[in-house]
């Protein structure tokens, strides 16, 4: 029997890495959806890999738009016919033992799930972001937030990731934070990851293999020599979508150097949906981008106890958390909250889930507004 897991950012796949590792799978298989810059090509590397027999690349970036636009009322309807969602790639679902998925809200998981319930076949999520730890429902409008909160009722994803029926249970770093807030939905059906991100990212086998599929590692190992301070910041998939990108992300940029002066360099890390070229110019502090498509976790290992000095800069993302988490035995680290208050609170509210999850985290942060 076999297991089939989904990713579609770099980061879902070395979840799904890890859980294959940690359990000790021989017979799994992988979808990788066209979600990020790069994903074609990112496919065609683990093709090579021993670890999967089977990888396949799904573009359905057409109906997660579609599906991203729809009110909760709509999505309804939408959902309701999801064998539509079924990629026509994959045949005999019932040869599966079990379904591994991050999102239960996106388009194509969605349907493979229920295909999944259907033939009475195991769903297991694992830990992505917020979803699994907070109400992940920020509708201003009452009654589409009311809706909402009742959505999984009708089979509809809504507040929480892992709360419909389909899903039987929830892979989390930290399952004893779900497990200690009697409201939150999913405390009965989370058990913990089979084995820590630190200990995962330093395995031998598992660094060999990184470096195979992201040899853009070879590059940044020798940029970082000699450096052992740095300021980061992580960008979120919504800044290419703003009208003046450039003099957005320039600002940004002012600001990190603004608050790195005892840092060696500024690494810059674009979020891997986001398709926009970023330009420098002339810094007072060196600038490192880091290719898009590297998850940025990778710098654990990449860094191996050397790093004394760690400034973390987000508008958001959860990466800061297991940035935090990984190197607070090894340096010093600062975490900082960019908070626009301009921003739609579709975007802006990224930031109140991060401070909402950093306390759960037990993470200080700091807040710097722009």
């Amino acid at each position: 029997m076999r297991n089939l897991f989904i990713c579609t950012k770099p980061y879902q796949y070395l979840m799904c890495r890890l859980i294959v590792e940690g359990y000790g799978y021989t017979n799994s298989e992988l979808i990788v959806l066209n979600h990020f810059e790069g994903a074609s090509s990112f496919v065609n590397k683990l093709q090579n890999l021993k670890v999967w027999s089977r990888v396949y690349f799904i573009d359905d970036a057409g109906t997660n738009e579609l599906s991203s636009k729809l009110n909760p009322f709509q999505k309804i309807f939408f959902y309701q016919d999801w064998q539509k969602l079924l990629p026509s790639s994959i045949k005999n679902w019932d040869s599966y033992e079990s379904l591994y998925i991050a999102h239960e809200g996106v388009a194509t998981e969605y349907g493979i799930m229920k295909k999944f319930y259907e033939f009475k076949k195991p769903v297991i999520m694992y830990e992505e972001g917020f979803g699994n730890y907070i109400n992940v429902n920020q509708h201003q409008n009452i009654f589409k937030r009311m809706l909402k909160e009742v959505s999984h009722l009708f089979g509809i994803p809504g507040s929480y990731l892992g709360r419909l029926k389909y899903v039987d249970k929830v892979l989390v770093q930290r399952p004893d934070i779900i497990i200690n807030e009697k409201h939150n939905p999913i405390r009965k059906k989370v058990v913990r990851l089979p084995i820590s991100l630190s200990e995962f990212l330093l395995l031998p086998n598992i660094r060999k293999e990184m470096n195979n599929i992201f040899p853009q590692l070879d590059e940044l190992l020798l940029q970082i020599e000699g450096i052992n301070k740095i300021s980061l910041f992580l960008g979120e998939s919504y800044n290419a979508k703003l009208k003046n990108y450039q003099g957005y992300m320039d600002k940004i940029i002012e600001l990190v150097e603004d608050s790195s002066k005892d840092v060696d360099a500024i690494f810059i890390k674009q979020h891997p949906g986001d398709d926009k070229m970023l330009e420098f110019g002339n810094r007072d502090k060196k600038i490192i981008l880091i290719p898009k498509i590297l998850p940025i976790e990778l710098l654990y290992a990449l860094f191996n106890e050397k790093l004394k000095l760690l400034k973390v800069f987000t508008l958001g993302s959860t990466a800061a958390i297991n940035l935090h988490n990984l190197f607070l035995n090894q340096c010093d680290i600062e975490v900082n909250i960019l908070s626009d208050k301009t921003l739609p609170v579709s975007q802006s509210g990224n930031v109140q889930k991060f401070k909402e999850m950093a306390l759960k985290f037990g993470v200080k942060h700091s807040v710097i507004p722009i």
